[in-house]
């Protein structure tokens, strides 16, 4: 019996162990592979013709705010403008919402622009906004795009979605899948905002 005990507590003990390491393992692996990757310029055909042809969707696209007013993307021009598509069912979106906000606060006042577009119902988006509790609210403007017409010409087939763009309406940045705060700034960093 004695014998029985001391096998338990190995075993639970390991199972511990076990535990610690894959969580600090997924935290280093989160980390690392959230990172925001520029487009390629150089590469023949895909990315850059991609890039491109955002390019010309994006000089066109209009959302709107959550009081109803359009917004031109092309009104960014001359600003680095980073998009962040999402969706409040989204558990990904929802969670890399909090380093995006950190972003903008510490980015905005040296040019960093920030919109982050549901394809949602902008009374959906509204009352998911409204429902959070105080010093979780973004400080970054939220847009709707309602008939999907900027997510479809993107094809935005998965979220989030990150694109930045810069002072040229340059697409610089095209990524999908979360990424943190960490990530968020040395992608900005690498394609030449100058981050403070």
């Amino acid at each position: 019996m004695n014998r029985e005990k001391v096998l338990s507590v190995v075993v639970i003990t390991l199972f511990i162990l076990a535990a610690i390491i894959a969580s600090i393992q997924y935290q280093r692996l989160k980390d690392d592979s959230n990172a925001l990757v520029p487009t390629s310029s150089d590469s023949a055909g895909g990315a850059a013709s991609a890039a491109n042809a955002e390019n010309s969707i994006l000089a066109d696209g209009v959302v709107f705010g959550l009081n109803g007013k359009r917004i031109l993307i092309s009104s960014y021009r001359g600003k680095w403008l980073l998009l962040n598509f999402w969706a409040t069912w989204c558990g990904p979106c929802r969670e890399e919402m909090p380093d995006l906000d950190r972003v903008y606060k510490r980015e905005h006042p040296a040019g960093l622009q920030m919109l982050g577009v549901s394809a949602e119902n902008p009374g959906d988006v509204s009352l998911f906004m409204l429902a959070q509790p105080p010093g979780q609210m973004v400080s970054y403007p939220i847009a709707t795009d309602p008939a999907g017409e900027l997510k479809d010409a993107l094809q935005t087939q998965a979220i989030p979605r990150t694109i930045v763009l810069n002072p040229k309406g340059e697409v610089v940045i095209d990524s999908t899948g979360m990424a943190n705060y960490k990530a968020f700034i040395n992608g900005i960093r690498k394609v030449g905002f100058p981050v403070r």
